[in-house]
């Protein structure tokens, strides 16, 4: 009996897996054209995730939330566990990415709102030690660009 159960944990360890590969925010973000450099989860069952992207010469922080299901998580509402099977799946998580990508915020532009939620929202505390410690952050160049306020030519 122990056995079957193993072999039912591995099942499931590898299905995961697959998914966590094939879908996700991150997923969605690369599939609509983003260079995804990282992307941090804030919370446990719901939370807060932010993603440090370049996309169309434009680097910097994406943001959005997430749930443990359907009602509370835009991904798990959009998206079923065997949608990657279905022929129009690349198109549509790419529309679904693109959806987080219209508003791409520089560092300065971000951090404040946090600070501000922090007040209340113990997650948001660890977005902003997040965001204020740079050595999170994978790639200077790209870490220059999300740090700088652009003011447009």
């Amino acid at each position: 009996m122990f056995e079957g159960s193993l072999a039912a944990v591995t099942l499931v360890d590898a299905d995961l897996r697959k998914m966590s590969e094939k879908m996700g925010y991150e997923q969605a973000l690369k599939a609509a054209g983003a260079e995804v450099y990282i992307l941090e989860h804030f919370g446990s069952y719901q939370g807060e995730w932010l993603a440090l992207v370049e996309f169309n010469g434009n680097a910097g922080w994406v943001e959005g939330s997430y749930g443990s299901c359907s009602g509370c998580d835009s991904f798990e509402s959009e998206f079923d566990y065997r949608d990657d099977e279905k022929e129009d799946y690349k198109d549509r998580l790419a529309e679904f990415g693109m959806r987080y990508l219209d508003t791409i915020y520089k560092t300065p532009e971000i951090l404040p709102k946090y600070i501000k939620q922090a007040e209340w929202d113990l997650d948001a505390e660890e977005i902003v030690k997040f965001l204020q410690n740079p050595e999170t952050y994978p790639s200077a160049h790209v870490l220059m660009q999300a740090s700088a306020v652009h003011h447009g030519d």
